[in-house]
C-alpha cells in the first residue's frame, strides 16, 4: 500500500469535516442570538411609559385630543400596546403614529360618540401598557 497517496486524502476529508462542523455550530449560535435579540426588542418597546404630557384640547366637532412626548432616551414605544381609559371608560382612540421613537411627540385622538360629551374639565386620561400606568389630567 502506498502511504504517500493516502495521507493527502485523509487530510482533505478531515478539513472538510471540521469546516462543516464549524459552520453547523456557527449557524446554531447565530439562531440563538437572533431569538434572544428579537425577544429583547419586543420587551424594550413596551417596558416603560416615559411620557411627558404636553397639551389636551377639545375640537369643535367634539373630539378630544392629547399630545404627549415619549421621553425615553433609548427605546421606541409601540402605541398598539397602549390601553387608554378616560374616567374609567375605554373610548375609541386613534394614534397619529404606530411606533414612537425616543423624544418624539405623538397625539391621541378620542373619537366623538364615546359618551364623552358630558365630561367636565378637568378629567383624567389613564394610559396603560402591561404593568405600567401613567395618568394625565386634562383641563
Amino acid at each position: 500500500m502506498n502511504r504517500k497517496a493516502l495521507t493527502p486524502v485523509v487530510a482533505i476529508v478531515l478539513l472538510i469535516s471540521v469546516t462543516l462542523a464549524s459552520v453547523g455550530a456557527l449557524t446554531q449560535y447565530l439562531d440563538i442570538i437572533e431569538e434572544v435579540t428579537a425577544d429583547t426588542d419586543a420587551e424594550q418597546i413596551t417596558s416603560s411609559l416615559n411620557l411627558n404630557f404636553e397639551s389636551c384640547w377639545q375640537e369643535s366637532d367634539g373630539e378630544y385630543h392629547a399630545q404627549l412626548r415619549h421621553e425615553d432616551t433609548r427605546d421606541a414605544m409601540d402605541t398598539e400596546n397602549l390601553l387608554i381609559l378616560i374616567e374609567g371608560r375605554e373610548p375609541v382612540v386613534n394614534f397619529n403614529r404606530d411606533l414612537v421613537d425616543p423624544g418624539e411627540t405623538f397625539r391621541i385622538e378620542i373619537e366623538e360618540g364615546n359618551e364623552l360629551n358630558e365630561l367636565e374639565s378637568p378629567f383624567a386620561i389613564e394610559i396603560i401598557s402591561g404593568d405600567n400606568r401613567e395618568t394625565i389630567i386634562c383641563s
